[in-house]
């Protein structure tokens, strides 16, 4: 359980912070102005890694864990086809960041309205991957996968109110250059991590099918 444990906190680390990566270079190759600036990375990480990664501790064992075959000695503890859900989940969540990013520019949106919105569509990614996360055997469309490990809730929970914070109360936007975003701008961003929660579960399905078969 507890090496178990460990790869899903790895997996879902790995990727989030690859995608905070992804998003910068995207930025200076493309030559647009970043749409997160460095001390709203560091928020982040920090919010982030404090509260979406420590549910993953309390995670329950799989019923199926005991039967399982042994591993082998020499086996890594991210083989390739969890190397391959990272990289993908990295490149996804960051595509979308950007893409929300651009879009609310379009839109005319205000260059720190636009990262506020790009900051919430990373975390809100995040707060999904983690459902994601608790189980790459099987699919997360269950009542066990989304309310089995009431930590996440609260961590979930706990997040959001971090991100109202940000996001609406002026001495927060001062110190992380955030702005107030408009009720119905958010849907976009819901929208925007749903698709990621599918997406990232089709390529669940994909690798379980192609290191079953």
């Amino acid at each position: 359980t507890i090496y178990e444990n460990l790869r899903k906190a790895l997996i879902f680390l790995l990727p989030t912070n690859g995608a905070q990566a992804l998003v910068l270079l995207s930025a200076i190759v493309l030559g647009i102005a970043l749409p997160i600036t460095p001390v709203q990375i560091l928020w982040v990480n920090m919010v982030s890694a404090i509260t979406l990664s420590l549910p993953l501790a309390f995670e329950q064992p799989d019923g199926d864990l005991m039967r399982r075959p042994p591993r082998h000695i020499g086996e890594p503890i991210l083989p390739l086809a969890l190397w391959l859900l990272i990289i993908g989940s990295a490149i996804l969540m960051s595509g979308l960041t950007l893409g929300i990013y651009q879009w609310s520019l379009q839109l005319g949106a205000d260059l720190p309205v636009a990262r506020t919105l790009a900051i919430n569509t990373l975390i809100a990614a995040e707060m999904l991957f983690l459902i994601n996360c608790r189980s790459f055997m099987r699919a997360s469309f269950s009542h066990q996968a989304w309310f089995g490990n009431r930590h996440v809730w609260f961590a979930i929970g706990s997040l959001l109110l971090l991100q109202w914070l940000q996001t609406y109360v002026p001495l927060m936007n001062t110190l992380f250059g955030t702005a107030p975003v408009d009720w119905e701008l958010w849907p976009w961003v819901m929208l925007a991590a749903l698709l990621y929660y599918l997406l990232i579960e089709t390529g669940k399905w994909l690798l379980r099918r192609c290191t079953t078969s």
